[in-house]
C-alpha cells in the first residue's frame, strides 16, 4: 500500500490534470463560437458524445476479472458514508474544496458578462484573457505539487488563502473605487484563482489521505459534496448583477474568509491525527 503521502501528491496530480483539460476545452470554446454558428457547436458535441458512448459500451474491454469481482452491499457503502461524514476535519477539508472551486467556476460564468458585456471585449479576445486566468489557476496547481513536500498543510494552505485573499481584494476594492477595469479585473482573478490552484488538490489530496480503504467511495463523496457547495455558489453568481467585478469579489470575499474559519481549525487539529481513518 502506498504510504499518505504518496496517496496525497498522485491525486493531487490527478485533479491537476483533470482541471487543466477542463480548463483548456472551455477556452478552446469560447474562441470557437466567434468563429462557429452555436447550432454546430452544440452539434459537434452531441456527436462527440454519442461517439464515445459507443466506444466505451463496443469497444473498451471490462478489465476485471469475474472472480475478482464483488457485489455491491448499500449497508456497507451507508456506514462508510455516515463514518466519513462524522469525520469533522474531514468534512471541513472537502467543504473548502468546495469553496475553492466555486470560486473558480464564479470567474467561468461571471467572466463573459464582465469582459463582453462591460468592457466590450469580443469572444476571442476574452478566450484570451480567460486562457492567461487559466495559466495563473494551473501555475497554482503546479505549486501545490512542489511546495506540498516541503512545507506544513497548515502553511501552505494559509500561503495559498493569503494570494486568494489579495486578489480578492483588488477585485472588490477596484470595483467600488473605478468600476470596470480590464487590469484590475484579471489581475485580481489571475491571483484569486493561482490561490485556488493550490488550495483545490491539496484539500482533496488531505482529505483523501485521511482514509487507507475504500478510497473510491470517499473520493465519489468529496466530489459529490463539492458539486453540492458549487451548485449554491452558481446559484448566488445568477442572482447577482455584473455590472461591475464587485459582486464576484464579494463572493470570493464569502468563500474566502469561511475557507479561512475552517483550515484555521482543521490544519491545527490535522496534525494531530496519527493514523489515517479507516
Amino acid at each position: 500500500m502506498l504510504p499518505r503521502p504518496a496517496i496525497d501528491i498522485g491525486v493531487g496530480t490527478a485533479r491537476r490534470r483533470m482541471g487543466a483539460g477542463a480548463g483548456a476545452g472551455a477556452r478552446r470554446g469560447r474562441v470557437l463560437v466567434q468563429f462557429l454558428d452555436w447550432r454546430l457547436v452544440f452539434a459537434s458535441i452531441a456527436g462527440l458524445a454519442a461517439l464515445a458512448a459507443l466506444v466505451v459500451v463496443l469497444l473498451l474491454p471490462e478489465t476485471l476479472a469475474r472472480q475478482k469481482r464483488s457485489p455491491i452491499h448499500p449497508g456497507a457503502v451507508i456506514r462508510v458514508l455516515a463514518d466519513a461524514l462524522r469525520h469533522r476535519v474531514f468534512t471541513s477539508f472537502v467543504l473548502v474544496f468546495g469553496l475553492m472551486a466555486s470560486a473558480q467556476l464564479a470567474f467561468g460564468v461571471a467572466g463573459p458578462f464582465l469582459y463582453q458585456q462591460n468592457l466590450g471585449f469580443s469572444p476571442a479576445a476574452y478566450g484570451l484573457m480567460a486562457l492567461i486566468v487559466g495559466v495563473a489557476n494551473l501555475c497554482g496547481e503546479l505549486a501545490c505539487g512542489i511546495l506540498a513536500i516541503r512545507l506544513s498543510a497548515r502553511r501552505l494552505a494559509m500561503g495559498a488563502l493569503t494570494v486568494f485573499g489579495i486578489g480578492t481584494s483588488i477585485l472588490v476594492g477596484s470595483g467600488l473605487l473605478i468600476g470596470n477595469d480590464p487590469w484590475a479585473l484579471t489581475i485580481g482573478s489571475c491571483l484569486a484563482l493561482s490561490g485556488c490552484g493550490v488550495l483545490c488538490p491539496q484539500m482533496y489530496g488531505l482529505a483523501m489521505g485521511l482514509f487507507v480503504r475504500n478510497l473510491g467511495l470517499i473520493g465519489g463523496l468529496v466530489s459529490g459534496i463539492g458539486y453540492l457547495v458549487v451548485s449554491a455558489a452558481m446559484a448566488a453568481v445568477g442572482a447577482f448583477h455584473e455590472r461591475t467585478q464587485t459582486p464576484l469579489g464579494l463572493l470570493f470575499a464569502a468563500c474566502g474568509a469561511t475557507a479561512f474559519v475552517l483550515l484555521a481549525w482543521a490544519t491545527a487539529r490535522y496534525g494531530q491525527i496519527r493514523q489515517p481513518a479507516h
